[in-house]
């Protein structure tokens, strides 16, 4: 394994935290996974300024925290893999240097590996950390448009996701177009965004409302 750069993960998600492991090794990292905060203390000075770490979060978004375990070394690369938590927290994650980029697990598992990928061989500036808080806290903005909608709207919103158009959500709810269409007015209002497209793609971008969520991992099959 000379020459092998090593990637050392802290799962809060031990499922996916396996998953990464092997796809990265596939990739040509070796992945070593970590059990906890003590192993991390453990492998703490193995790991080093030059290492990569990265964070898992749990199936509530909560990601682990290294700074006690990390407390008086200089900090490695640190990405935060999170799904489904408040973007805010991953700003503070950022702002407070805890981790240095974060990725979002709610995506093909193969863009993740590959966004993974692309970070760990790429240093990130001090100036990409600024930038990637501001697009955070824009994110979560946008996320918060997401709670105002009602279980109907949120209905259409899905069956739009899936690639359906009015007139296809009012034979299949067996409702009217021009109440389809008045929801649809709703939904686009309520998002703040002026086309069925936009929509989706803000969706895609920053929804963390669970119903929403799950719907586009069926659509996608992730």
């Amino acid at each position: 394994m000379t020459g092998v750069e090593c990637v050392w993960l802290l799962p809060g998600s031990a499922l996916l935290s396996v998953a990464l492991g092997a796809a990265l090794t596939v990739l040509g990292w070796r992945a070593v996974q970590l059990s906890g905060e003590e192993a991390l203390a453990c492998a703490a000075r193995e790991i080093g300024p030059a290492g990569k770490l990265v964070l898992i979060a749990d199936a509530q978004g909560r990601l682990p925290d290294p700074r006690a375990a990390l407390v008086g070394r200089p900090r490695p690369l640190v990405v935060a893999v999170s799904a489904g938590g408040p973007f805010s927290v991953l700003a503070d994650f950022v702002e407070r240097r805890v981790a240095t980029a974060v990725l979002d697990a709610d995506q093909p598992f193969t863009d993740l590996v590959a966004g993974l990928d692309r970070l760990l061989r790429r240093s990130v500036a001090a100036h990409d950390s600024a930038r990637l808080v501001a697009v955070l806290r824009e994110r979560e903005q946008e996320a918060r448009r997401f709670s105002a909608l009602t279980p109907r709207e949120q209905h259409v919103l899905c069956a739009l996701l899936a690639g359906r158009s009015a007139a296809e959500i009012a034979g299949e709810d067996q409702i009217s177009l021009p109440t389809v269409r008045s929801h649809i007015r709703a939904v686009l209002t309520k998002l703040g965004v002026s086309s069925q497209l936009a929509a989706v793609a803000l969706a895609h971008r920053s929804c963390r409302e669970p119903t929403l969520i799950e719907r586009m991992r069926k659509i996608h099959h992730f």
